[in-house]
């Protein structure tokens, strides 16, 4: 195998040369469109990933959907940082403690003045939104 070539190796075993530089998007999109659309990251060398990470040595990897237990974690995971950052821009004052993800979902202890009421949710929420929009 040449230097500008990788090893893919897939779950089931299979293994297929890429491009090096070859992403987890690019993989999952060689597979089917519908495992692009449904593929919220990955892992590469039992590493978990985004799907934008250039692959550069050969790689056994993995992609995760949304009902897939890693692709929650993912997508909990990625929430709470949205989150924290939402806080942040909001009250920027604010101090945080501990946010993992758990079981059923994410929480981060937030220390801010200010006692939060519903009302305040909906911003937050809003705020998340602008956060996400920008990409």
């Amino acid at each position: 195998m040449s230097n500008q070539h990788v090893r893919i190796q897939f779950p089931d075993g299979q293994q297929q040369e890429f491009p090096q530089g070859v992403t987890l998007t690019d993989i999952a999109q060689s597979i089917s469109p519908g495992l692009r659309k449904k593929a919220v990251a990955g892992s590469v060398n039992g590493t978990t990933v985004d799907l934008t990470r250039p692959i550069l040595e050969d790689a056994d990897i993995s992609i995760y959907d949304a009902v897939s237990q890693e692709g929650i974690g993912v997508i909990r995971h990625s929430a709470a940082h949205i989150l924290a950052q939402a806080i942040r821009r909001l009250y920027p004052d604010a101090s945080f403690g501990v946010g993992p993800v758990i079981e059923n979902g994410f929480y981060y202890d937030i220390d801010i003045e200010k006692a939060l009421v519903p009302e305040d949710l909906v911003e937050i929420e809003d705020m998340m939104g602008q956060i996400v929009q920008e990409d």
